[in-house]
């Protein structure tokens, strides 16, 4: 799909925030945009959220839950799946 649409896509996952943060930093230089499931680095976690508001490319925040789920039901303004360019963790 990636082709059709001509497109490049990175994908990344590690538990590690420093490198996350890297990975960020990294997409704001290509002026790239941004899917993150950013799962526990999103409730207090101020680095990343300052490194993510420094994308000016769409970003979308996609968490995979259950929307039952106590800590997505705290978030702020949640859509099911996804949250773009709404960063209140």
């Amino acid at each position: 799909m990636t082709d059709a649409l001509e497109l490049h896509c990175v994908f990344r996952q590690t538990n590690s925030e420093s490198g996350l943060i890297d990975w960020i930093q990294n997409a704001f230089l290509q002026d790239a945009a941004l899917i993150i499931n950013p799962a526990s680095f999103s409730f207090d976690r101020i680095a990343v959220l300052d490194v993510v508001n420094l994308i000016h490319r769409p970003v979308m925040e996609l968490h995979i839950a259950t929307s039952t789920n106590a800590r997505i039901s705290a978030c702020v303004t949640s859509v099911p799946a996804c949250n773009i360019r709404q960063h209140q963790w």
